[in-house]
Protein backbone atom coordinates (compact mmCIF):
# COMPACT_ATOMS: atom_id res chain seq x y z
CA UNK A 1 0.00 0.00 0.00
CA UNK A 2 2.26 2.15 -1.15
CA UNK A 3 2.10 5.68 -3.33
CA UNK A 4 0.77 5.72 -6.70
CA UNK A 5 0.91 7.94 -9.79
CA UNK A 6 -1.53 10.14 -11.66
CA UNK A 7 -1.31 10.82 -15.57
CA UNK A 8 1.24 13.79 -14.72
CA UNK A 9 3.66 11.46 -12.66
CA UNK A 10 3.15 13.10 -9.79
CA UNK A 11 3.39 10.55 -6.61
CA UNK A 12 -0.17 10.21 -4.89
CA UNK A 13 -0.70 9.41 -1.33
CA UNK A 14 -3.20 6.49 -1.33
CA UNK A 15 -6.52 6.89 0.64
CA UNK A 16 -5.19 5.31 3.79
CA UNK A 17 -2.57 8.08 4.16
CA UNK A 18 -4.49 10.76 3.47
CA UNK A 19 -7.48 9.47 5.93
CA UNK A 20 -4.52 9.29 8.52
CA UNK A 21 -3.22 12.85 7.83
CA UNK A 22 -7.14 14.03 7.98
CA UNK A 23 -7.44 12.45 11.34
CA UNK A 24 -3.90 13.91 12.65
CA UNK A 25 -5.27 17.30 11.28
CA UNK A 26 -8.30 16.92 13.33
CA UNK A 27 -7.06 15.45 16.64
CA UNK A 28 -4.69 19.28 16.42
CA UNK A 29 -7.63 21.06 15.93
CA UNK A 30 -9.33 19.64 18.72
CA UNK A 31 -6.56 19.49 20.99
CA UNK A 32 -6.08 23.72 20.26
CA UNK A 33 -10.08 23.77 21.03
CA UNK A 34 -10.05 22.35 23.89
CA UNK A 35 -6.78 24.08 25.14
CA UNK A 36 -8.31 27.53 24.54
CA UNK A 37 -11.45 26.50 26.60
CA UNK A 38 -9.53 24.96 29.40
CA UNK A 39 -8.12 28.77 29.62
CA UNK A 40 -10.88 30.67 29.33
CA UNK A 41 -12.14 28.27 32.27
CA UNK A 42 -9.23 28.47 34.46
CA UNK A 43 -10.44 30.05 37.80
CA UNK A 44 -7.66 32.57 37.62
CA UNK A 45 -8.85 33.89 34.07
CA UNK A 46 -12.35 34.05 34.83
CA UNK A 47 -11.08 36.30 38.28
CA UNK A 48 -9.46 38.37 35.72
CA UNK A 49 -11.87 38.97 33.44
CA UNK A 50 -14.55 39.23 36.35
CA UNK A 51 -12.58 42.64 37.53
CA UNK A 52 -11.94 44.25 34.28
CA UNK A 53 -16.12 43.62 33.94
CA UNK A 54 -17.07 44.94 37.58
CA UNK A 55 -14.74 47.89 37.05
CA UNK A 56 -16.01 48.50 33.35
CA UNK A 57 -19.59 48.47 35.11
CA UNK A 58 -19.24 50.69 38.11
CA UNK A 59 -17.17 53.28 35.63
CA UNK A 60 -20.27 53.42 33.71
CA UNK A 61 -22.75 52.94 36.34
CA UNK A 62 -20.93 56.22 38.17
CA UNK A 63 -21.09 58.07 34.69
CA UNK A 64 -24.68 57.33 34.85
CA UNK A 65 -25.28 58.88 38.16
CA UNK A 66 -23.39 61.72 37.58
CA UNK A 67 -24.89 62.54 34.41
CA UNK A 68 -28.27 62.51 36.56
CA UNK A 69 -27.21 64.14 39.41
CA UNK A 70 -26.58 67.05 37.06
CA UNK A 71 -29.85 67.20 35.19
CA UNK A 72 -31.81 66.48 38.30
CA UNK A 73 -30.27 67.24 41.69
CA UNK A 74 -33.12 67.90 43.88
CA UNK A 75 -34.37 64.57 43.66
CA UNK A 76 -30.88 63.63 43.59
CA UNK A 77 -30.01 65.16 46.74
CA UNK A 78 -33.99 64.06 48.19
CA UNK A 79 -33.19 60.25 47.16
CA UNK A 80 -29.71 60.45 49.11
CA UNK A 81 -30.73 62.02 52.04
CA UNK A 82 -33.18 59.27 52.60
CA UNK A 83 -30.44 56.28 51.68
CA UNK A 84 -28.84 58.43 54.63
CA UNK A 85 -31.84 58.18 56.57
CA UNK A 86 -32.16 54.64 56.38
CA UNK A 87 -28.30 53.79 56.78
CA UNK A 88 -28.27 55.57 60.41
CA UNK A 89 -31.74 54.29 61.47
CA UNK A 90 -30.74 50.86 61.18
CA UNK A 91 -27.65 51.53 63.31
CA UNK A 92 -29.86 52.74 66.39
CA UNK A 93 -30.68 50.00 68.71
CA UNK A 94 -32.72 46.98 67.67
CA UNK A 95 -36.56 48.08 68.77
CA UNK A 96 -37.83 45.42 71.56
CA UNK A 97 -40.14 42.72 70.60
CA UNK A 98 -43.66 44.45 71.53
CA UNK A 99 -42.61 47.62 69.38
CA UNK A 100 -42.37 45.46 66.19
CA UNK A 101 -44.89 45.30 63.48
CA UNK A 102 -47.30 42.44 63.76
CA UNK A 103 -45.91 41.29 67.44
CA UNK A 104 -49.17 42.78 68.86
CA UNK A 105 -51.16 40.56 66.48
CA UNK A 106 -48.99 37.85 67.65
CA UNK A 107 -49.94 38.36 71.20
CA UNK A 108 -53.75 38.46 70.85
CA UNK A 109 -53.79 35.27 68.46
CA UNK A 110 -54.81 32.19 70.67
CA UNK A 111 -51.96 30.00 71.45
CA UNK A 112 -52.44 26.28 70.14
Amino acid sequence: MGKSTDETGQVMPNQTDRIREEIRYTEAEITDTLQTIEKRFAPAHMKAEAKVKLREYSLTGLVKITEAVKKKPVPAALIGVGALWLIFRKKKKPRPEAELPGALLMERCPAK
